[in-house]
């Protein structure tokens, strides 16, 4: 895998970008919203250990990948667990950092680098979560929520998930996460009957500038987010219509593979997942005969920049393989 266009270290510059209201070329600023303090506590545990706990509202997201089950049955252990801990590792980590580089000398090196939100890590299921109940959180966290999905697509490991808002309580040296946030996007991405991901129809209440922004031509909202009607699972229960368009994350936009979208998926094993499969191919169609799957020019913001997956060295430039 690798990215003809940038250095993949740039991963969440577009968020940085965002949270300070630069969404378009032409310099039209997003609008702020005032952020409720995140409450910070020492609690002690019964053993007397005191651990530091944070509460307040957050964004959320939750991704899963698809078929794990079956992809833990026919791996090898210690090779699969090495994939999560190197590979899918490295996606995490990328997606939630934005780092800048400069060459000195002749040399690169990393000028700066910032944590965009934060993230959790169990078996297949990555959490991340805002810094805070702000707007420039929450689009931060989207972007590195979007990053994070077309990677894992990239490396083969097609999942779906949800950016949800709401309560949350966490210690993160205790690998600590609860509240009704967790539980909605837990819900929201079991519920979904594909590979890909939504944004809550409550977020978007919450932040209702995410919608305007991603209804206006050349904003980086509307690069990255587009209405859809998301398949969901028969007898999914909702806290709201489902044969409706949400936003969902462009996890297409600008994934140039030279095999192809559908190579990105393992052979299904039951219909289930061939009917995963089947609306995932769907969304990217509609996608490209909408013409949301590829922009670039030579002001465009570098991170957004062609992501290829293939073959040759860099700079080898090669055709998407299929028509998805």
């Amino acid at each position: 895998m690798r990215d003809g266009k940038r250095d993949v270290n740039e991963a969440a510059a577009v968020g940085e970008c965002a949270s300070h209201g630069r969404t378009r070329a032409g310099g039209a600023r997003t609008r702020g919203c005032a952020s409720p303090p995140i409450q910070r506590r020492w609690v002690r545990l019964e053993d007397g250990e005191q651990v530091p706990l944070q509460t307040g509202d957050r964004t959320v997201a939750l991704v899963d990948i698809l078929g794990f089950k079956e992809i833990v049955r026919t791996s090898e252990l210690l090779g699969l667990a090495k994939q999560l801990a190197g590979t899918l590792g490295s996606c995490v980590g990328l997606a939630v950092t934005h780092s800048q580089k400069i060459v000195k000398d002749g040399v690169a090196r990393v000028a700066w680098a910032k944590r965009m939100c934060g993230y959790f890590q169990f078996s297949d299921t990555i959490l991340l979560y805002s810094r805070d109940s702000s707007l420039r959180g929450c689009f931060n966290l989207v972007v590195s929520a979007w990053h994070l999905v077309r990677s894992l697509f990239a490396i083969r490991f097609p999942c779906r998930g949800a950016v949800v808002f709401g309560p949350l309580a966490m210690g993160p040296e205790k690998g600590l996460f609860v509240g009704q946030s967790v539980i909605d996007a837990y819900e929201l991405t079991e519920a979904q009957d594909w590979g890909g991901a939504v944004l809550s129809p409550s977020l978007v209440a919450t932040f209702p500038q995410l919608k305007e922004l991603a209804e206006q031509k050349g904003t980086i909202p509307n690069l990255l987010l587009c209405p859809y009607r998301v398949p969901f699972k028969s007898g999914a229960k909702l806290p709201f219509e489902q044969d409706r368009e949400l936003l969902c994350l462009n996890w297409r936009f600008n994934l140039v593979v030279e095999k192809g979208t559908k190579w990105l998926f393992r052979d299904p094993q039951d219909e289930g997942a061939l009917a995963k499969i089947r609306n995932t191919l769907e969304f990217c169609r509609l996608l490209r005969a909408q013409g949301r799957v590829y922009a670039d020019g030579p002001n465009f913001p570098t991170v957004l920049r062609p992501f290829y997956v293939g073959h040759g060295g860099p700079g080898a430039n090669f055709p998407h393989g299929d028509e998805w």
